[in-house]
């Protein structure tokens, strides 16, 4: 698969390389596209890169000195330490020198001490030297504690740090329909790895069934190793995932499901927002999120969430070799019980893409409260402006009863007072006459397709910032 987006991400290591001398950390979850990253960036650099084998146990000082060998094309012999086997690449040459450790984590486990020992290497040797260190690797809690945990021996040592998330919906989406895009993206969820097994010549529906389903499938234990990569108990946090998978999002209602108390229930749940594996939201008003009493727990990972909702609960005929009832769940339900909600984010996504273009700076979220829910949410908190939205992922177009609900909607709310309220709606199958008309009259920002729908004049979208 060619390589796709981490613009940015680039610009980053190109801005660290050009320092005297860097130390960057590197993490993300699984599959994610770090490596690849890394490979792309380390292109044309005298650079050696070495990733760590857990199958190795101590020999990881074996395979490092390998991998220098590789980069100086000969046998370079052994060395008795990582500062011997670092110095010697580091003054085999003139200029730029980078070392890329990938799945540090699995050195970290074998070597308690090994902290210490790149502590003393950094402070001492490297942070002298005209070298870039990358430490690389895909358990989250454990990586970023490297050098934010005060009594870590690397505490504030680096220079840069970047969090790999999966790719946004619009670099995914390029080159393919717009339905076809979204329904995909509800797959993948923008994990690389996940987009590369996908059969263009498959439906959205026959892919999932290969990739999950069927005997030999690649993805069907996937969440298994995720969670596993960073919790013991795998068993108990997956049955919160998919507690919120089904639709518990409330505290009480998460707790009522499993049976827990809720200080127990918030352990878990914290720590699986950390990992990046939920999300708790709060309506887009709240005036203190963090403390809000009003947030909802949300699956974040769209293949977690999938794999929640059509593979666990099937599990037993599954692996018994018996497909054709999960097939069929998911063949009736994969619109309506997934693609439907993740839709919803690649609005919010679109709708902040189209803002910013505008130089609309706002938080974006959604809102809900006393029976209203309003599915996109948008808050320019500088001039007062909301944007409100319904999203519709439907096989016809989008009526003019859309519009008039969600203008009842936002006339209910005694939130919304005293805000500048932008309605907005969303579809993938176009809008009827009626409903054109309407948003011409009542000034609706409509979507189609991702895009901005011809007419929609920039004074709806954007008002001039108050002096």
């Amino acid at each position: 698969m060619e390589f796709l987006g981490r613009e940015r991400e680039l610009e980053v290591l190109e801005e660290q390389y050009g320092r005297d001398c860097a130390f960057v950390l590197i993490y993300g979850r699984r599959r994610v596209g770090k490596s690849t990253l890394i490979d792309r960036f380390i292109q044309g650099k005298d650079a050696v890169y070495y990733s760590v084998n857990d199958d190795l146990g101590t020999m990881y000082l074996s395979g490092f000195t390998d991998a220098i060998g590789e980069r100086m094309g000969y046998n370079v012999g052994s060395f008795d330490s990582w500062s011997d086997a670092i110095r010697f690449y580091v003054e085999s040459g003139p200029g730029k020198k980078i070392i890329a450790i990938d799945e540090f984590q699995y050195l970290m486990m074998s070597d308690k001490g090994i902290l210490r020992k790149f502590q003393s290497i950094w402070d001492n040797y490297l942070s002298k030297r005209n070298v870039m260190l990358i430490l690389c690797g895909s358990q989250l809690s454990m990586m970023k504690n490297i050098t934010s945990d005060y009594n870590s021996p690397l505490f504030q040592r680096n220079t840069a740090e970047l969090r790999i998330r999966p790719l946004p919906f619009e670099v995914t989406s390029e080159g393919k329909s717009h339905r076809r895009a979204v329904e995909e993206y509800a797959i993948t969820g923008g994990v690389p790895f996940y987009m590369q097994l996908l059969d263009s010549g498959k439906t959205p529906v026959e892919n999932v069934c290969d990739l999950t389903m069927r005997l030999g499938a690649p993805l069907m234990n996937e969440p298994e190793h995720l969670l596993g990569n960073e919790f013991k108990n795998t068993g108990a946090y997956m049955r919160y995932i998919r507690t919120v998978a089904e639709g518990s999002r409330k505290m009480a209602d998460i707790c009522s499901a499993t049976s827990t108390k809720s200080s127990d229930a918030a352990q878990y749940l914290d720590k699986l927002q950390r990992v990046g594996m939920l999300r708790r939201d709060v309506p887009i008003t709240a005036p203190d999120p963090e403390h809000s009493r009003k947030g909802l727990y949300t699956v974040s990972d769209e293949f977690l969430a999938l794999w929640s909702r059509f593979v666990m609960p099937f599990r037993t005929s599954l692996d018994s070799g018996n497909h054709l009832p999960a097939v069929r769940y998911l063949d009736e339900h994969f619109i309506d019980r997934h693609v439907a909600f993740v839709f919803e984010d690649v609005c919010r996504q679109v709708l902040r893409s189209t803002l910013e273009s505008f130089g609309v700076a706002a938080t974006y979220g959604t809102y809900w409260d006393n029976g209203v829910e309003i599915d996109v949410a948008a808050l320019d908190g500088f001039t007062k402006t909301l944007y409100l939205g319904e999203c519709r992922f439907w096989e016809a177009p989008v009526d003019s009863k859309v519009l008039t609900s969600l203008m009842s909607k936002t006339e209910r709310v005694d939130e919304f007072r005293g805000y500048d309220v932008r309605h907005c709606v969303f579809s993938v199958s176009g809008y009827t006459d009626a409903a054109i008309e309407l948003a011409r009259e009542s000034d609706f920002i409509l979507f189609d397709d991702g895009r901005l729908v011809d007419g929609v004049p920039p004074e709806v979208l954007y008002i001039d910032r108050p002096s």
